[in-house]
């Protein structure tokens, strides 16, 4: 793929990153709240 100055691919990179970003923080919070 590749292609970093499409726009389009910049953003899709990015919102894919915050997703990502968004799910382990989510699960670290999970963890903190509940540890085994």
């Amino acid at each position: 793929m590749g292609g970093g100055s499409d726009p389009a691919s910049y953003l899709l990179d990015l919102n894919l990153w915050n997703t990502d970003i968004m799910v382990l923080n989510q699960t670290d919070f999970e963890c903190f709240n509940h540890p085994d």
